[in-house]
């Protein structure tokens, strides 16, 4: 599976909010229920940092841990799902899922 099918997948048929982030900490893609999470529109290529205050590295160490890492946003708590990936560059990114 292409990176780019990956993408569509995450963006069009996740039922949760959800996103990838690069290694940088930038958002790559997101899908449309990221509006329950965040109530900006577009928030593709914003440091995911500047929008939860959690550094990638954070999000890594939650993945070889299993630490829960929990933020709240919008009157709701979400528990932060974290899984590395990888595209056919072997660019690592991370699949993060919000789950109310």
């Amino acid at each position: 599976m292409s990176g780019e099918q990956f993408q569509k997948i995450i963006t069009e048929y996740n039922p949760v909010p959800s996103c990838i982030i690069d290694k940088d900490g930038r958002i790559v893609c997101a899908n449309s229920n990221m509006s329950q999470v965040f109530l900006y529109d577009d928030i593709e290529g914003t440091s995911f940092f500047a929008l939860t205050g959690i550094k990638y590295d954070a999000l890594v160490s939650s993945i070889e841990s299993g630490e829960d890492l929990i933020i709240e946003r919008n009157d709701r708590k979400f528990k932060i799902l974290v899984n590395k990936i990888s595209d056919n560059n072997s660019e690592e990114a991370l699949l993060i899922l919000f789950i109310d």
